[in-house]
């Protein structure tokens, strides 16, 4: 993410970033036509269709 764009980060995404080279690691599901999806967003999706 460029750094103009921190303003969006959580504060906990923000602290990550400052030790991990101004990145934020996060695990994406990429699907058939090529869209990619955050995997914890994807999850909580899951979750909450099973209630």
């Amino acid at each position: 993410m460029p750094i103009g764009n921190y303003d969006r980060l959580s504060v906990e995404n923000f602290i990550v970033s400052l030790y991990n080279d101004h990145s934020v690691q996060r695990l994406q599901l990429v699907s058939a036509d090529g869209r990619r999806h955050d995997m914890l967003d994807t999850l909580t999706d899951a979750i909450s269709a099973l209630d």
